[in-house]
């Protein structure tokens, strides 16, 4: 009977540090498997929101060299300045539309606002437009892009990876405030004429990139 006992009492303290050893395996595997899960979702957005600012930088270039090109007296669509910057542009959508479509997301404004933007830029007439129409057509729709980066972020569970993204989306608002600033004097430069508006829109931005600056710099080390 004493032996029998002893059998149970040894045969309990092997199966309870077994058991106890595979719950804690399965239990790093599940951690293992979370941070892998949360790792991947990472680096997606973080490939999102290099994506979107590289489309946001073509435009910028692009609007920047489509306002130099209506400024000339002889308009040449083979422009190579705006050649090169339409090239840059349509890859930057392209890639920008890739990630998208590959992640099949339900919610399509991104990728209907890519589409959206590629297509009118293709079908517009360049020649027929004012450098003022260029300037919003590309502020309105770079703004866009801009709110959409900004909330990328709150979608990060890492700290550090969220903070640098973040930081991202405040250097990439300062860089388009001093687009803003400089095709507005561009505009002012070419038309020989400054606006009220110009006025204003050149101190809103200003202050906008300071105040974008600074939030950046607090943001990372």
């Amino acid at each position: 009977m004493n032996f029998l006992n002893i059998r149970y009492k040894l045969l309990f303290l092997f199966i309870v540090p077994t058991l106890l050893t595979l719950l804690l395996f399965f239990m790093i595997l599940l951690q293992s498997l979370s941070e892998k899960n949360n790792f991947e979702l990472t680096k997606e957005y973080i490939l999102e929101s290099i994506a979107i600012s590289k489309v946001v930088h073509a435009m910028q270039t692009e609007r920047g060299v489509s306002s130099g090109f209506l400024a000339k007296n002889e308009l040449d669509m083979q422009d190579t300045k705006l050649l090169l910057a339409r090239d840059a542009l349509n890859k930057a959508l392209d890639d920008a539309k890739y990630i998208y479509l590959k992640k099949q997301l339900k919610d399509k404004t991104i990728l209907n606002l890519l589409n959206e933007l590629d297509a009118t830029r293709k079908d517009m007439d360049l020649k027929s437009k004012s450098i003022s129409y260029i300037k919003e057509y590309y502020s309105q729709k770079i703004e866009l892009l801009l709110n959409y980066v900004a909330t990328i972020p709150t979608f990060i569970d890492d700290r550090e990876s969220r903070n640098f993204v973040q930081a991202l989306v405040y250097l990439s608002n300062a860089k388009e405030s001093l687009g803003i600033i400089r095709a507005t004097l561009n505009k002012v430069f070419i038309e020989n004429e400054l606006t009220g508006y110009d006025n204003s829109t050149v101190e809103q931005f200003l202050k906008n990139y300071n105040r974008n600056i600074s939030a950046f710099k607090n943001s990372i080390s």
